[in-house]
């Protein structure tokens, strides 16, 4: 099927048909243009434009998902050991601090407690926990020189944070979200003996992060509920803690090598317990090798994907305007300026690019949404935003009528330079 399009001429010419697709009528000249090739570039610019917007979107999301899922660790190398006494700890620290490479080193517990909390809000998580509810409450207890050295960079006064029966910070974190409540607030946390037979309360600042990373248990819940208290302060604790966690953090110029050494003294130490030695360095550059890999990909991805993109929507423009070559020495030759001509292929440049964003952007847009949300359930990824691709969009508005506009000068000056005879005598339209 075909449409009729006009355009006027500068001189009255008589009724006069000069091709089945080219006719003039007084001073217009009608001409027919073929849906098929109209549509099959729209087609083609849309696709181009869903590429290219999608393509991107696939990129970004799987370089915010690697930058989401990124590890970072304090320390090199990790031992820790369950129920470990703490003299014990405390002596294998002191023969491992100088070991060949190590530049740093410190030491912790983590204790389990059943407790309650405080001022919880009723509504909390749903309503699923009440103050007076027994709950898991972890206590990480650190050297007292991290400690204050993080208390004073969070711009607390060491001085009320100090003593037995001092303050202590506490964080409320959904572990899965990565998400912590109720920073700047104060909670009182309440810890119970196994036994029973006694108590202790402690007043808490909450805060939105930790000095030193805890130490792996076996099972952490969804909400977690965690002291982090300095190593002074310990001794005030004895008898309440149901299952405990000791461990060393070292940090070393060679990790490899430290951590053989490290081996090799706690052979030498006697330690009969067991034990788990960690390099944390080497997963960690393996999780930054993969992130690496992550970003080549993406780049050349949508590299490509531009490329491809560049290259159909010029193949097709070109070779429908090539196609047209005898419609076009048609309208020339009855008397078309050169700046209606112009004028006639630049309405055509800006209506292709009109209808192709009509199409091609929310088209665009639902199926970036649909990346996302794949990528993100496939990850469990729940609280990783979705982020609109408003620069490829951008970019792809602007870069739709530029290339439009470039590919039709170039095709249009081909035909300028062709004789209008010979192209009225081509058989390809």
């Amino acid at each position: 099927m075909a449409h009729w399009e006009a355009y006027r001429l500068p001189d009255n010419l008589p009724l006069y048909d000069y091709a089945p697709d080219v006719r003039v009528v007084g001073e217009y000249v009608y001409f027919s243009a073929s849906q098929n090739r109209y549509r099959s570039v729209i087609l083609s610019l849309t696709l181009s434009v869903v590429l290219f917007v999608t393509g991107s979107a696939f990129g970004s999301t799987l370089k915010g998902m690697a930058k989401e899922l990124t590890v970072e660790v304090d320390g090199d190398i990790s031992f820790y050991a369950d129920e470990m006494p703490q003299d014990e700890l405390l002596a294998l620290h002191d023969r491992l601090k100088t070991t060949y490479g190590v530049s740093k080193s410190t030491w912790q517990a983590n204790l389990l407690f059943s407790g309650m909390v405080e001022e919880l809000p009723a509504d909390f998580a749903g309503g699923q926990f009440q103050t007076a509810d027994e709950l898991p409450v972890y206590a990480q207890f650190i050297e007292d020189a991290i400690y204050y050295e993080f208390i004073e960079s969070l711009g607390f006064s060491k001085e009320a944070y100090s003593g037995q029966d001092a303050k202590v910070l506490a964080l409320i974190l959904d572990s899965s979200e990565h998400k912590v409540f109720f920073t700047g607030q104060e909670m009182g946390f309440t810890l119970y003996a196994p036994a029973g037979d006694r108590s202790k309360t402690i007043r808490t600042t909450m805060v939105d992060n930790y000095p030193l990373d805890m130490l792996p248990f076996d099972s952490t819940p969804q909400y977690v509920f965690l002291m982090v208290v300095p190593w002074s302060m310990l001794a005030g604790f004895d008898g309440l803690g149901e299952t405990s966690k000791a461990g060393l953090t070292f940090w070393a110029d060679a990790p490899t090598k430290t951590m053989a050494q490290i081996q090799s003294g706690i052979t030498d130490a006697g330690i009969t317990c067991d034990y788990t030695l960690v390099n944390l360095s080497s997963a960690v550059d393996l999780f930054r090798s993969a992130t690496f890999v992550v970003k080549v990909f993406t780049y050349a991805f949508g590299t490509m994907i531009s490329l491809i993109g560049l290259a159909n929507v010029f193949n097709t423009i070109s070779t429908n305007i090539r196609i047209r070559r005898r419609e076009l020495a048609m309208l020339r030759s009855v008397g078309m300026s050169e700046r209606g001509f112009n004028r006639m292929m630049n309405f055509e440049c800006f209506f292709y690019g009109l209808r192709t964003l009509l199409f091609g952007v929310p088209i665009a847009g639902i199926l970036s949404w649909l990346i996302y949300k794949g990528m993100v359930l496939s990850e469990q990824l729940e609280g990783f935003a979705y982020h609109f691709p408003w620069k490829s969009m951008t970019a792809s508005i602007l870069g739709v009528f530029c290339i439009v506009f470039i590919t039709m000068l170039y095709a249009t000056s081909k035909i300028r330079k062709e004789n209008i005879i010979d192209a009225l005598r081509d058989e390809m339209a």
